[in-house]
């Protein structure tokens, strides 16, 4: 598929999801509190709000004041967006969140070849850009479902693009706490995501497309699986039980701990 038609689909995603996850909003109690989040819906409404509008000034070619991607420092720093939300209102929410997407479908498709100074200074695509709001959309809206007692399924497609546009940030994710001398190769076998080839090397992290390379792992995951357990959504043991994940190469238990060799914001 062309570069242009990925770029559309992206955009076209997130319309939808937006849509999607605005309804959930619209029917959910503001005060509960979804499984394992830490935010209630209304914070959660208030993170899409406050997250989408950056991504429209990112759109538009406005560097992210975000020096640094540690979980704390984005926890701090979503802590510090979302209170500049008031409204508690379920059906004000939803309507933040329509205009708020359609803002930023605006600033997209005005610069539609623009380059993104992402978080920590991380150059992203608007097409990358794109995947990783959707993956926003995609994620919350699960957390809401999961309160309002509604199925979210996920679609592969919109799996697949998220991870597109996380690639070029797995390389600032990566623990150098439990990193540090270990030297491996990994090809992550993601389906309709593609392939990934992840190389560890004393610490540092590389993140490209798969070769014809030996690799000292081979992860074979479905994409919405390895989304899901990426994002904690999911339990590892869980995708592998039930067939989503699976791992062979040279090494094969180290598919085990690839995950944990992560801190994802």
């Amino acid at each position: 598929m062309e570069a242009t038609a990925i770029q559309h689909d992206a955009l076209g995603f997130v319309e939808v999801l937006a849509q999607q996850t605005a309804t959930l909003i619209r029917n959910a109690d503001p005060a509960a509190l979804p499984a394992n989040l830490r935010w209630s819906v209304r914070e959660v409404a208030a993170h899409l709000i406050s997250a989408t509008d950056l991504y429209t000034e990112l759109a538009a070619g406005v560097g992210s004041p975000l020096t640094t991607l540690t979980p704390e420092a984005l926890s701090e720093f979503n802590a510090q967006r979302i209170a500049d939300v008031a409204d508690t209102d379920p059906e004000r929410l939803a309507a933040l969140v329509l205009e708020a997407s359609a803002g930023f479908l605006d600033a997209a498709r005005t610069r539609p070849d623009g380059r993104v100074r992402w978080h920590a200074g991380i150059a992203l695509d608007m097409t990358q850009l794109a995947a990783v709001l959707l993956g926003e959309y995609l994620l919350h809206g699960l957390d809401i479902a999961s309160v309002v007692g509604v199925p979210w399924p996920i679609d592969r497609r919109h799996a697949a693009l998220v991870l597109y546009g996380y690639g070029p940030v797995l390389p600032a994710c990566a623990d150098p706490t439990v990193n540090g001398g270990h030297r491996a190769s990994y090809r992550l076998e993601l389906g309709t995501a593609g392939s990934l080839a992840v190389r560890f090397i004393d610490g540092s992290v590389t993140v490209g497309p798969a070769d014809d390379d030996a690799y000292d792992c081979v992860i074979i995951a479905d994409p919405t699986a390895f989304l899901l357990v990426s994002t904690g959504r999911m339990l590892q043991s869980t995708a592998i039980a039930l067939g989503l994940m699976d791992a062979k190469g040279q090494q094969p238990e180290l598919g085990l701990s690839f995950g944990s060799r992560f801190r994802y914001p």
